[in-house]
């Protein structure tokens, strides 16, 4: 009776709730041998940022400007530089936070960071030398790591913060961002586009942060944890009209706390410690100096956790039986 009660709710779960992972619905118990267990949404590549659904954004934000992608870089002395997406802007303008002068530029480039802008040596070092690169041709550049999602916050940041920093303009507007997120994500419960009522009502957009990937920082070279922790920390110093800065100039609390609480996710399906502590497989070592830094931030921030934060945004390893009380699912043993 109870197996059939079982299968029962499994089906109704199965048509209302397309992308939850019924396979760890039936069998909870079951181990991984890399340790992680598998999340509870299947969200896949259509439900989260990555390059190709940050260009549908940036023709959101800059529906007035050329997006020129992937063209090499004139008079540049290095082989092929050719940026994600440039944008030529007029009037545009630098900050030279030592001198406090500002310096007329050509426009802005925008990278997507994948995982291994984090783990390789060798991305990391061509980074540095397209960065200066970049600067003498006369352009400034805003890297997107792959961790990063479309949320109001961040959103904020990246087009008015980091644009008012690097360029002297500011292009974030809510109808801008409320067109971008129905294009890139869909409603992770059920796979369907998102609608305006949607917003406000279920956490819509994936959270910040790691939440399949293999790449979480345990995997982070020095130089890759190094780059992660300056993220987390950056501050315009750049003056904003009559304040003494811009006031989303300055990584967003939010995505902090959004970031670590997917982290903690992550290492709570981990499977009780058998190949080390849970912790150790995600965090990175406190042998070195940004392993040890992160950890603390990691801990800092948890023990000081803001759950409004956490519920602006869509975590895949949570299973939300609190939120929908369809999931709660019986059990058959």
């Amino acid at each position: 009776m109870k197996k059939i009660e079982f299968n029962k709710k499994i089906k109704k779960i199965k048509k209302k709730f397309p992308n939850f992972n019924l396979t760890k619905a039936k069998y909870p118990n079951r181990l991984y041998v890399n340790e992680i267990n598998k999340v509870w949404w299947n969200t896949g590549k259509t439900h989260e940022l990555s390059e190709k659904a940050f260009e549908k954004a940036l023709k959101e934000f800059f529906p007035d400007e050329k997006i020129i992608i992937r063209k090499k870089l004139k008079n540049s002395k290095y082989w092929s530089i050719s940026p994600d997406f440039l944008i030529n802007l007029k009037d545009a303008t630098a900050f030279d936070s030592e001198t406090k002068k500002e310096k007329e530029i050509k426009g802005i480039i925008f990278e997507y960071d994948g995982e291994k802008h984090f783990n390789s040596a060798q991305h990391m070092h061509s980074d540095k030398i397209k960065m200066q690169e970049i600067y003498r041709l006369e352009y400034r550049r805003i890297r997107i790591p792959f961790y990063f999602q479309l949320t109001k916050d961040l959103s904020k940041f990246i087009f008015n913060g980091l644009m008012y920093h690097f360029t002297g303009k500011t292009f974030w507007k809510e109808e801008r961002w409320r067109n971008a997120v129905k294009k890139i994500y869909r409603n992770p419960f059920n796979g369907q586009q998102i609608n305006d009522k949607d917003f406000g009502e279920i956490p819509l957009i994936l959270s910040p942060g790691m939440h399949a990937t293999e790449y979480y920082p345990k995997a982070f070279i020095d130089e890759g944890l190094e780059r992660f922790i300056k993220d987390f920390n950056w501050k315009s110093k750049r003056p904003y009209k009559n304040l003494h800065n811009h006031p989303d100039a300055t990584f967003p609390e939010s995505a902090k706390h959004q970031i670590i609480k997917a982290l903690e996710l992550y290492i709570n399906d981990t499977n009780s410690g058998k190949g080390g502590e849970p912790d150790e497989l995600i965090l990175p070592s406190k042998k070195s100096a940004y392993g040890k830094k992160l950890n603390e931030i990691y801990h800092n921030i948890l023990n000081e956790i803001n759950e409004d934060f956490l519920k602006e945004v869509f975590f895949c390893r949570k299973k939300y039986d609190d939120f929908y009380s369809e999931l709660q699912i019986p059990s058959i043993s």
